[in-house]
């Protein structure tokens, strides 16, 4: 995980009111989901693009992160010392698209899944641990990922999900 986390990601304030952190947070990134903190910089939760789908618009001024967040004790964390397809398997099987990366408390990173696959897209002929392409591979096979790349000896085809 450490070699494809986002370091430094932005976080958001959890006493701030859900209009700041759509100014703040979202308007300036690509990412749907932020590490909420403390004073203290602790995470203590994760809010997502989803969460402030469920705020009326209305409420948005008055509506603080910390009330609309998922808490510090719900939140699936990965360690940056994990590997990839582990850190892809939570994502999956929860079907998110990010994770928190904590070492000794404090948080370190975030993974997101399509980094693991941008990651595996630019690795490929080098991806030289059979297991681990072999565990990547199973777990895209078990999801079905639309458009997904797929590792065949080192060398990378894509792995399209049948449409029903």
């Amino acid at each position: 995980v450490a070699q494809i986390m986002r370091r430094d990601p932005p976080v958001c304030s959890a006493d701030v009111v859900v209009s700041t952190m759509v100014q703040e947070c979202i308007m300036g990134t690509d990412d749907y989901g932020f590490p909420v903190v403390d004073a203290a910089g602790t995470l203590v939760g994760m809010v997502t693009l989803q969460d402030v789908r469920g705020v009326a618009r209305r409420e948005w001024e008055t509506t603080p992160v910390r009330q609309i967040m998922t808490p510090m004790d719900k939140l699936i964390i990965v360690h940056s010392g994990e590997d990839a397809s582990e850190a892809l398997n939570q994502l999956l099987q929860r079907d998110i698209r990010q994770l928190p990366v904590m070492d000794d408390g404090h948080l370190v990173g975030m993974v997101r899944r399509r980094d693991i696959i941008r990651w595996l897209q630019l690795a490929g002929p080098d991806c030289r641990s059979q297991f681990h392409c072999r565990r990547l591979n199973q777990l895209i096979h078990n999801f079905r990922l639309p458009g997904v790349i797929r590792i065949h000896g080192g060398h990378l085809s894509k792995a399209f999900r049948r449409q029903a």
